[in-house]
């Protein structure tokens, strides 16, 4: 019975060994070693570490690249607090954007990989699964909408059913004569265009449908996502007029 038992535990290990070679993959550069792992993170890009050699050992570090996303979705503040606080107690280091481990043996390799992807990735989660408008663009988003329309026509965080009936909560609305607007934040990030892009198409599907209006710090900075906004929604920027939006809207 040992034996059969041991046989069929070798067999296992041979079927998933061949299952998982290709679940990670290495990409050698001058600098180091990437490792891509099968985790997706939340701004849509596989998890990606580096490893360099050093003179006593080997460094890990996610180069940065977690607070590039969170950065894109907003919350570069919250991550970075996330991450220094759940480093500390896991024994990695937090040098300016980037978390690393250092002097990391041979032996310490595996563990210091799994470590690092999952505090990344968790991190993230956390920061960029928070609401991803900051304080000073929802104040930005109020102020623009109050100078266009007046104070007393423009509401907070209010609901509008879509076509779908789904309930969807809107940043801001602005209650005109005859029309109302619906309002939204959206960053440079995939998730959160994706989000603000669904909202805005189930209430544009409907027979009366509101005015729709998204506001990002920068149009220009938000590449081919603005088109994907701009198909649902008339898409300002911070530094907009509040005449424009009186015209765009009159």
């Amino acid at each position: 019975m040992v034996l059969s038992f041991m046989t069929t535990s070798r067999g296992l290990a041979s079927y998933v060994a061949e299952a998982t070679r290709g679940l990670i993959s290495l990409t050698e550069r001058p600098e180091g070693i990437y490792v891509t792992f099968p985790i997706v993170l939340p701004g849509g890009q596989d998890a990606v570490l580096r490893v360099s050699q050093l003179e006593v050992g080997f460094r890990v570090t996610d180069f940065a690249s977690g607070f590039a996303i969170a950065d894109l979705a907003g919350t570069a503040e919250t991550y970075l607090r996330l991450l220094r606080a759940e480093a500390a107690a896991k024994g990695f280091t937090v040098s300016g954007h980037e978390v690393m481990a250092n002097a990391v043996s041979a032996d310490q390799l595996p563990a210091a990989l799994a470590g690092l992807s999952s505090l990344v990735h968790a991190a993230l989660v956390q920061a960029v699964g928070t609401q991803p408008e900051t304080k000073k663009s929802a104040k930005s988003l109020i102020d623009t909408l109050e100078r266009a329309f007046g104070p007393g026509r423009v509401a907070r965080h209010q609901n509008h059913i879509g076509a779908s009936n789904h309930v969807w909560d809107f940043a801001a609305t602005v209650l005109l004569d005859d029309r109302l607007i619906v309002s939204e934040l959206a960053t440079r990030n995939i998730n959160s265009v994706a989000a603000v892009s669904l909202k805005m198409s189930d209430v544009k599907a409907l027979d009366n449908a509101p005015g729709r209006l998204v506001m990002v710090k920068d149009k220009n900075e938000m590449g081919d996502l603005l088109v994907l906004l701009s198909q649902h929604a008339q898409v300002v920027d911070e530094q907009t007029d509040p005449e424009a939006l009186r015209r765009a809207f009159g």
